[in-house]
């Protein structure tokens, strides 16, 4: 998740995907389109960019998959990506340093 802190700081500037704003073209619109795919909890994958979602400066490549949520009537899309840079801001491996916090430490010799 460093990377999303990092990405998070300049997303400011970037497209806003807010509740209501409109969805920009790809898997997901084309999904949404037939109100069907979303009550009948079907599943779509797609390929996307960066630079469709946010705005961003940079073009890498995402996998966008859409899940319907059936009688809710939303959709759920998650982009992810192998090829998103390294945090630069990462100050080392987190699942360590968390498991090295709630390992108990007992004072021998008081």
């Amino acid at each position: 998740m460093p990377l999303v802190r990092s990405l998070s700081r300049i997303w400011a500037s970037w497209r806003s995907c807010e509740k209501g704003a409109p969805l920009p073209t790809g898997a997901t619109q084309r999904f949404n389109a037939d109100a069907a795919n979303v009550f009948r909890a079907e599943r779509a994958v797609g390929e996307t960019d960066l630079a469709t979602w946010f705005g961003a400066p940079s073009r890498i490549a995402l996998d966008e998959e859409i899940i319907g949520l059936g009688k809710y009537g939303y959709t759920l899309t998650v982009l992810s990506s192998e090829a998103l840079p390294e945090d630069p801001l990462d100050e080392g491996d987190e699942e360590a340093e968390l498991e090295r916090s709630w390992t108990p430490h007992f004072a021998y010799g008081r």
